[in-house]
């Protein structure tokens, strides 16, 4: 995310106010970056208290129906490393984390009817939906803040991993991985506030692993 250009340059309490920053921010890419290590490898709960700081602040500025979407094996009841204790202590940090009660959170809802009449019965309450399933998404679900995301990718024919990461209030971004035990490194940030398209993903690797690779067909790129 692009940095606030401090007032009044010259001033020390400036200074030192743009030196918190940039440690503050040094400090938040670190801790995405090892929760990225957890979520290919399918143990996301670090993740689980940052994303619960994430849904908060998106509430606390009034926002009604938010996202967190971790695209990873463990929590996915369609997977058969689907892990459900995983799950409750996932479920559990991030409630606690964001102060919120039980029926506020919904875990992979699938069925589009019974959640869109939920959302008319009361249009006031918050509500956090947590790794959505659905097939054909609710037209309600566009108004939907991510607050927090994490998309592990295999870039196959680039013999590479990737993550598209959302940490809210930072913009969407991609990380790769770099030479084998040397982690992933943030190398891409989306613009807007929506998540980015597998298309977008796919150019935004290559423009960052070989802008001269061929990319006229990226059918198989990821998987």
């Amino acid at each position: 995310a692009p940095e606030p250009k401090p007032e009044g340059s010259n001033d020390s309490s400036s200074s030192s106010s743009s030196s918190l920053f940039k440690s503050k921010m040094s400090a938040q890419l670190s801790e995405i970056e090892a929760e990225v290590r957890e979520a290919v490898t399918s143990q996301p709960l670090k993740a689980a208290k940052d994303a619960g700081e994430a849904v908060k602040a998106v509430l606390d500025e009034g926002e009604k129906l938010v996202v967190v979407d971790l695209k990873v094996a463990t929590l996915d009841p369609e997977e058969k490393d689907y892990d459900e204790y995983l799950v409750t202590d996932f479920l559990r940090i991030l409630k606690e984390t964001a102060n919120l009660t039980d029926a506020e959170v919904y875990f992979a809802p699938d069925e589009v009817r019974p959640f869109r009449d939920d959302l008319r019965e009361d249009p006031s309450k918050r509500r956090v939906v947590v790794n959505p399933k659905f097939m054909v998404q609710p037209i309600e679900m566009d108004r939907a803040v991510t607050a927090y995301a994490m998309w592990p990718l295999s870039v196959t024919r680039l013999r590479k991993r990737a993550c598209v990461t959302r940490r809210y209030p930072w913009p969407w971004a991609l990380f790769l991985e770099q030479r084998q035990d040397e982690g992933y490194v943030r190398v891409h940030s989306f613009k807007g506030g929506d998540p980015p398209s597998m298309k977008t993903v796919e150019n935004a690797i290559l423009d960052n692993v070989n802008p001269n690779f061929d990319s006229t067909d990226l059918s198989d790129l990821l998987r």
